[in-house]
């Protein structure tokens, strides 16, 4: 969940900036913790999805859909350059869909990907894709600073909430 963990990486450190005063924060946090993830859990294939820069289905059907958040920062904006840079020099599958959230493409790629007999993990900041855990599909929930990482599969979820992963959506909506 590209933008998540970004967006976390933001922040959750510091302000660093290069001795040219360019921000690295974002970039940084973000790069380091593909690298870690890289190396404890040795995957068998990587991709990455990231939101368009665009409205979605959601905010057309809604018009006051995440209307409480406010604009990017602007350090944060300037840092999305190197992101793409980042993301490139990797060389790995990145999916965008216009009209849909990473999220909604993480679900889809986590769906074809477990019917195909695959295993997926999952890593975001963002307790909403715990709905798509099942069977063959996990989430690590990166938390917060200075916390460990939490896997979540659909038995965890399930104790957590108490509802199944698929109900999560309808339950949280009521909460």
């Amino acid at each position: 969940d590209t933008n998540s963990l970004f967006f976390r990486a933001f922040h959750g450190l510091p302000p660093m900036n290069t001795s040219r005063g360019v921000p690295t924060s974002a970039v940084y946090g973000f790069s380091t913790l593909v690298l870690k993830l890289l190396r404890e859990e040795a995957p068998s294939g990587i991709a990455f999805a990231r939101d368009a820069p665009a409205a979605t289905f959601r905010h057309i059907e809604y018009s006051d859909y995440k209307a409480q958040r406010g604009p990017t920062p602007g350090p944060l904006a300037a840092q999305f350059v190197w992101l793409d840079r980042l993301l490139s020099a990797l060389d790995v599958p990145t999916f965008v869909v216009p009209g849909f959230e990473a999220d909604d493409v993480l679900a889809t790629l986590a769906r074809e990907l477990r019917e195909a007999g695959e295993i997926v993990r999952i890593v975001t900041g963002d307790r909403d894709l715990f709905q798509t855990t099942a069977e063959r599909v996990d989430v690590l929930f990166v938390g917060r600073r200075q916390q460990k990482p939490i896997i979540y599969d659909a038995a965890a979820v399930e104790a957590r909430f108490g509802v199944r992963p698929e109900r999560l959506p309808s339950w949280m909506a009521l909460v």
